[in-house]
């Protein structure tokens, strides 16, 4: 008798252990889902695919220089009409990424092209169905 509730509350034990792992294991971090965003929207750009690059970019966008969301396809699709997105290079290696709580910034971030070349900042907020492009600021 004895033997069986000591395994009784072995078992109850590891089922609370096993239980408590499922529940604290963590999936990416901020940081990861960012990262991803940011490579995906750079691949979109280089497939010429704006509709996908859309994804990554928030209903409330705004930059100085090209407006909202729609002025910002606009923008992309006329760029990709005019051949500017053909072996564009977009290279990260001077970018910072800070994350405060669900708003982050990224830049700078080269961008060269048919077009010649230029720089960006981004600055992001984690919405509901993840990290979106909340505004940008093209240094001319």
């Amino acid at each position: 008798m004895r033997k069986s509730i000591l395994m009784l509350c072995v078992v109850s034990l590891l089922s609370v252990v096993i239980l408590c792992g499922c529940q604290t294991a963590k999936g990416p971090s901020d940081e990861e889902l960012l990262s991803k965003g940011i490579q995906d929207s750079i691949a979109a750009i280089k497939a010429g695919d704006i509709e996908k690059l859309l994804t990554f970019y928030s209903e409330s966008f705004s930059s100085t220089q090209l407006g909202d969301k729609k002025g910002f396809k606009d923008f992309m699709e006329n760029a990709k009409g005019m051949g500017y997105l053909k072996d564009i290079e977009i290279d990260m290696t001077q970018a910072k990424t800070v994350i405060t709580g669900k708003t982050a910034t990224v830049g700078p971030v080269s961008i060269r092209g048919a077009f010649g070349s230029t720089s960006a900042s981004f600055s992001s907020a984690k919405e509901k169905d993840g990290w979106k492009v909340t505004g940008m600021d093209i240094n001319m």
